[in-house]
């Protein structure tokens, strides 16, 4: 006879391939330029947990850094 299992888990569902992967536009050629963020921003990268406020929280996007001119 089965018995329950004595832990439980708490699984979220995060999205996987939504995403452009090039840009709209094609240069000369036919090469087209990657809409792709980088891996790691600021040291960070998609799914992180990192603590803010005092609180988990998990990262969920990735904005590259500002570049100043």
């Amino acid at each position: 006879m089965a018995k329950p299992a004595d832990n439980t888990y708490f699984i979220k569902q995060v999205r996987r391939n939504n995403r452009q992967l090039h840009k709209t536009n094609t240069l000369k050629g036919g090469v087209r330029k990657s809409n792709k963020a980088p891996y790691l921003v600021k040291g960070y990268r998609l799914f992180d947990k990192v603590l803010f406020d005092n609180r988990e929280c998990f990262i969920f996007g990735r904005r590259a850094p500002a570049i100043l001119i």
